[in-house]
């Protein structure tokens, strides 16, 4: 209910103490938006108690994820504003009003700072 915000620095210190062990992150690569969102999805399975996504179609989304994460990195694919590798994989646009993976309360302009004199007023 509290939407991504409290959960964010857990999600952080996990992958931290993950990568101080010694152990690969599972999701290394993935900007942070991206992440969140894949984050959110996660259950914790009963029997092994590892950190699972339970639903095909979330499956089937982080697997095109990765695959976009992978064209990202050997310069194929180009993330602009809103058109990154989450609104692609998930195959549908970003909703003006809010910003997935990041709060749903952020319009576009304040979601993407790093973009935000990208976006012009009429």
């Amino acid at each position: 209910m509290a939407g991504y915000g409290p959960k964010v620095e857990k999600w952080r210190a996990k992958a931290e103490a993950t990568r101080e062990v010694g152990v690969p992150y599972k999701y290394e690569g993935l900007e942070e938006r991206t992440l969140n969102w894949v984050r959110a999805r996660e259950v914790k399975d009963k029997e092994s108690g590892q950190l699972v996504i339970p639903e095909a179609s979330t499956e089937a989304a982080m697997e095109a994820i990765k695959a976009l994460a992978q064209k990202k990195m050997q310069g194929e694919f180009l993330p602009r504003r809103e058109v990154d590798e989450l609104s692609v994989a998930l195959g549908n646009k970003e909703h003006s009003s809010r910003v997935r993976g990041v709060s749903s309360k952020l319009g576009l302009k304040d979601g993407f700072l790093q973009e935000a004199s990208s976006y012009r007023t009429r």
